[in-house]
């Protein structure tokens, strides 16, 4: 592990923390906090993929049938990459040769650098399959931004410290802290995200599109309430340079983007209910994973629960 910044203004760049060497099996650190330590499988998500060279491993979101949106300091070392994404229709290995990371990339000028701080631009990158998946479901873009408050799910591919080829879910939890100067990242005062599951998406827990990459943090030791403990690159800076890049190289099957997330605090008949009784009382509002969202009897709109059922009537509270 390289040295943390306690004081998280540069944070720990997840080459040495998220994105892991292949040979990295072991547990990393015994982290019972994490949300993705004992997370629920994303086997729902199509669109959660695995991204590997023959050197170290990254997480990744399918956003059209050819290309992975993942984090920058994943794709500035040499390739080519293998994706592979378990719970599509095609789960086959998938060679990609083409990759691009954002142009205010921090590391940039030394990829070599084992620390990344996001307060210097995004931590994105982009890879081409050289052959498109056969599937057609993809994330969602939401290029709005993220801010504090703003109630999130991450995803990657470690399992109680261990790289596997399965990807998992977080609970959905409230970001703390984000870039008020450029918007470039969020952060939570907690440990969520370990080695591995750098490039992974930060989804929208109610609209479920992917706004932002798991980036950067310190070890869950050093991790204290009201730090930036993990980091977020947010998509909402660099919505150009990922327009222009999915158009340039060739991106097919892209869905349509996200309609923009309220801010927190806006009004939403179903953030005000505070448990599942009041929650389930409301026309167009369930409950899950603590939180009242809109739905309807099927699930949340544009979402998914993630380690708790769905309750859309009163009676299915007590089971939650």
């Amino acid at each position: 592990m390289a040295t943390r910044d306690l004081l998280g203004m540069a944070a720990l760049c997840l080459s040495a923390m998220a994105c892991a060497p292949l040979d990295e099996a072991a547990p990393l650190e015994d982290n019972s906090a994490a949300e993705i330590v004992n997370g629920s499988e994303a086997d729902d998500l199509p669109w959660a993929c695995t991204l590997s060279t023959g050197r170290s491993i990254c997480s990744g979101t399918l956003i059209a049938s050819n290309i992975l949106l993942t984090a920058g300091h994943c794709v500035d070392g040499p390739g080519p990459w293998v994706v592979r994404c378990p719970y599509s229709t095609d789960t086959a290995s998938v060679r990609a040769s083409a990759a691009a990371y954002a142009p205010n990339y921090p590391n940039r000028d030394d990829p070599g650098r084992e620390t990344i701080n996001n307060t210097l631009g995004s931590d994105l990158g982009l890879v081409r399959l050289d052959r498109a998946l056969r599937e057609h479901r993809v994330a969602r873009l939401d290029f709005s931004a993220l801010s504090t408050g703003r109630t999130v799910h991450a995803v990657g591919r470690i399992n109680n410290g261990t790289a596997t080829n399965a990807l998992f879910r977080s609970a959905s939890f409230a970001l703390t802290s984000h870039d008020r100067r450029n918007g470039f990242y969020a952060s939570v005062d907690r440990t969520v995200i370990q080695a591995g599951d750098s490039g992974g998406g930060l989804f929208d827990a109610r609209t479920g599109a992917v706004a932002g990459v798991n980036s950067a943090g310190v070890d869950a030791a050093f991790c204290r309430r009201g730090m930036a403990c993990d980091s977020w690159a947010a998509l909402a800076p660099a919505q150009r340079w990922v327009t222009d890049t999915l158009a340039q190289m060739g991106a097919t099957t892209v869905a349509a983007p996200a309609p923009s997330a309220p801010p927190a605090g806006a009004s939403d008949p179903c953030a005000a209910a505070r448990d599942c009784g009041a929650c389930t009382r409301l026309p167009t509002c369930g409950w899950c994973d603590g939180q009242c969202r809109t739905g309807s009897r099927s699930g949340p709109t544009g979402a998914v629960c993630g380690l708790s059922p769905w309750a859309w009537v009163s009676t299915q509270c007590s089971a939650r």
